[in-house]
């Protein structure tokens, strides 16, 4: 095929790869000593499990209380990670990876993936086959401790990513298309270094007019598409080389240097060298983004607003992220030392009027049957209950997840309440239904609670309520809760409705629905 006036002759594409595929990242080691133990009390106990779980147990309580936080996190980040089947479809996915969360020995693993998951998002609502999103997960579980450098390397070669933030397939320009942008850009907004510049403490950043100050342009979006622009989806077995490969998630993508912006670019003051390779290029790119000051308090403070509190002051966001940069031994970003760090902060220990966060839907519902001894099934018998909460597993709405994590507390703007987006009037009476309908047995095998115990002892209203207190607020209710609970138990002399009546208000309180203790 003859060139055109400029000169020159056509040369295709090459039939086979041109540059060394990449292979997934190993499993962290976790090289820390054990510590020893170091037995705490019930309520300490109690609160590293609301925040490091997804509820506290019987079995889970004395566990805790038995090695300390310390040798708790050790056995916990040491503990093989929960696995997923091969073959699901979008349902049944979901069902495993709520089962996880809910029977899961690798607790906080679990709970840490969840906090992952809601940042580094891919949703069923475009990744529509269980096949799609099974490596995700795999993902998030293999590297929910590991380093995150390492993590976003799997994240932005995922297929699954590929596919629903659209890297894959994403050329260099041409005359008449340009890189894709989707992933770029949320890349640098929601999975590294967020909209503002910040400071350590995690607040904004001021220019000479007190205005805040972004931390990427529109050009600097276009120059981070053509850095990643060359990842197509995995050659399927067999299959002959391409250019552009159909969708396909086993493995990672791809890199092909015919498809790449060999150009070079410039990425926060740093310049990428012209004619590197696909690799080489997403490399550099990622590690600018790692080593950029805002990545540390950017990730501390999602990771404290997920797991602990949705307000955390400065200094607990300082202290967290300055773990991030330096976990003790010269590396930065591992997240294992950011967890501990996390959850053994003194700022843990929520004391203040403004600590704590709403507990969303998925967690509410878990919380709830693992302090009631529940036996989980097929979560899928209630799933489009949590969809209508507005958090079905693994379907985020966007690619801000359930919520936007910037959200406000109602008639608070001041302050930070992102789950509060799902828990409008509305949707907190449909989550009272949701929860009488749970205590009811009325969704079979999928959720099974035994409200036994407390109809044997309901014949005394004060050891009614001292039982609904230990088993679902581990001894911390208040004294205006108890006088509620037991002015209503009161009101009935039928056992059975008032042991149900104690247990139902309890888990709707503001007392349960809020971890602020």
């Amino acid at each position: 095929m003859g060139g055109g006036s400029g000169g020159g002759s056509y040369v295709p594409p090459p039939t086979g790869p041109t540059e060394a595929y990449p292979t997934a990242s190993p499993a962290p080691v976790y090289s820390e000593p054990q510590p020893a133990a170091s037995p705490t009390d019930l309520q300490s106990a109690a609160r590293l499990l609301r925040q490091g779980s997804f509820g506290p147990t019987t079995a889970e309580l004395a566990a805790v209380q038995a090695q300390g936080a310390g040798l708790w996190i050790w056995n916990q980040i040491n503990k093989p990670a929960s696995t997923i089947a091969d073959g699901l479809d979008v349902g049944a996915l979901r069902t495993a990876v709520f089962t996880n969360m809910a029977s899961g020995q690798d607790q906080l693993r679990q709970r840490v993936a969840f906090a992952l998951s809601q940042t580094l998002v891919v949703s069923t609502n475009k990744n529509v086959n269980g096949y799609e999103v099974i490596p995700w997960m795999r993902m998030l579980y293999t590297h929910a401790f590991g380093n995150y450098r390492t993590l976003l390397r799997e994240v932005t070669l995922s297929p699954s990513m590929g596919k629903y933030l659209d890297l894959a397939n994403s050329n260099g320009a041409s005359a008449s298309s340009a890189p894709n942008e989707n992933y770029p850009r949320e890349l640098m907004q929601l999975f590294s270094i967020g909209i503002y510049q910040l400071n350590q403490d995690g607040s904004r950043k001021v220019d000479a007019n007190n205005q805040w100050i972004p931390t990427y342009t529109q050009a600097t979006v276009k120059e981070m598409a053509r850095t990643l622009s060359g990842w197509t989806y995995p050659t399927v077995a067999g299959a002959a080389y391409r250019s552009n490969n159909n969708e396909n998630f086993t493995g990672l993508m791809e890199p092909r240097p015919e498809s790449h912006d060999k150009g070079s670019k410039t990425l926060y003051g740093t310049t990428i060298a012209s004619n590197q390779t696909v690799t080489k290029d997403m490399d550099d790119a990622l590690d600018i983004l790692f080593n950029h000051p805002n990545m540390a308090p950017f990730l501390a403070t999602r990771l404290i607003r997920s797991l602990v509190t949705s307000n955390p002051s400065p200094a607990y966001i300082t202290r967290i992220a300055n773990v991030f940069d330096n976990n003790g031994h010269n590396v930065r970003g591992d997240l294992a030392a950011v967890v501990t760090a996390i959850l053994t902060d003194p700022n843990a220990v929520l004391a203040g009027p403004n600590d704590g966060h709403l507990v969303d839907p998925i967690l509410n519902v878990i919380t709830l049957g693992r302090s009631l001894d529940a036996t989980f099934g097929d979560a899928g018998m209630f799933m489009y209950l949590l969809g209508n909460l507005g958090e079905s597993v693994l379907t985020p709405a966007s690619v801000f997840s359930f919520y936007s994590p910037l959200a406000t507390l109602p008639g608070a703007p001041q302050m930070f309440g992102p789950e509060f987006s799902v828990y409008s009037p509305g949707l907190a009476i449909q989550r009272a239904n949701f929860t009488h309908e749970l205590l009811k047995n009325q969704f079979g095998s999928g959720f099974t609670v035994n409200l036994q115990p407390f109809t044997a002892v309901a014949g005394n209203v004060n050891t009614l309520i001292d039982l609904v207190n230990t088993k679902l607020f581990q001894g911390r209710m208040s004294n205006e809760l108890r006088a509620i609970l037991i002015t209503t138990a009161q009101a009935t002399s039928d056992l059975t409705n008032r042991a149900f009546g104690a247990v139902y208000l309890a888990a709707i309180s503001n007392e349960f629905l809020v971890h602020a203790q």
